[in-house]
């Protein structure tokens, strides 16, 4: 119209404003789509191979905040044994080794397993060491949040006579593991504390390997609560107490 001469300069230019100003809109309204195109991708979760749902935590149409977990999955084909290892036998693990996975629940079935990762750092503020073993049998028997007893085998050069006491005999803290010692002193009992060294452990015990000789007592019960020198007797079972 404005070329032939049947519209002014400003109905031109009032034309060009109208026509950018809905490219405009369309270039918006096409940026909101896609923002809501993104915001509903949100509301699909996908796993990142082929899982079974374990747990539930949310459910539909439920407002959930960011970083709140929705579900949990199992994925895998075997189920994994996640451990902790004392800071005296963490250097004798290492990816590879074979292990005995003992399920009580499975009336004490055993199953093979493989160590697959050996943790660099102690978990939270604890000394021991995360070590993950892998099961590599029988895997469709296990379930997520089974308890285990797991066994790694270390096999040590030299071959000696070993000293175990009973897991709950050993105690730690930042001097190191120490036990009891059960000194007789008339009738009753001195508990002496006695730094010692620690090697492997099993449902047998712990392995003693300097700080103790064979035949000697040790407390075994409130061994946390013990003071150096403090008198005890001893309780059917030869435990000790205060």
């Amino acid at each position: 119209l404005y070329e032939n001469r049947n519209a002014s300069k400003a109905d031109l230019d009032v034309a060009r404003a109208a026509s950018e100003s809905a490219r405009a809109q369309v270039r918006a309204a096409n940026q909101q789509l896609e923002a809501t195109r993104l915001q509903l991708s949100y509301t699909r979760l996908f796993a990142p191979q082929a899982c079974s749902v374990a747990e539930i935590f949310a459910i539909e149409n439920e407002n959930v905040a960011p970083g709140q977990p929705v579900l949990r999955l199992t994925c895998g084909s075997c189920a994994e044994a996640a451990v902790s290892v004392s800071e005296t036998l963490i250097g004798s693990i290492s990816n590879g080794m074979h292990a005995k996975i003992i399920i009580a629940a499975l009336g004490d079935q055993v199953f093979a397993g493989v160590v697959k990762e050996v943790g660099v750092a102690p978990s939270g503020a604890s000394s021991a060491f995360p070590v993950t073993v892998s099961i590599i049998e029988n895997c469709d028997q296990v379930r997520t949040g089974m308890a285990v007893d797991v066994r790694i085998t270390v096999v040590t050069e030299d071959s000696h006579t070993r000293i175990l006491v009973p897991l709950v005999a050993v105690g730690e803290d930042r001097q190191g593991h120490y036990v009891f010692v059960l000194e007789k002193t008339g009738d009753h009992y001195a508990a002496i504390r006695r730094a010692v060294q620690t090697g492997d452990f099993d449902r047998s015990g712990m392995e003693i390997t300097s700080g103790l000789i064979a035949g000697e007592r040790v407390a075994t019960a409130g061994v946390r609560r013990l003071a150096d020198g403090q008198q005890v007797r001893l309780l059917d079972g030869n435990q000790a107490q205060e």
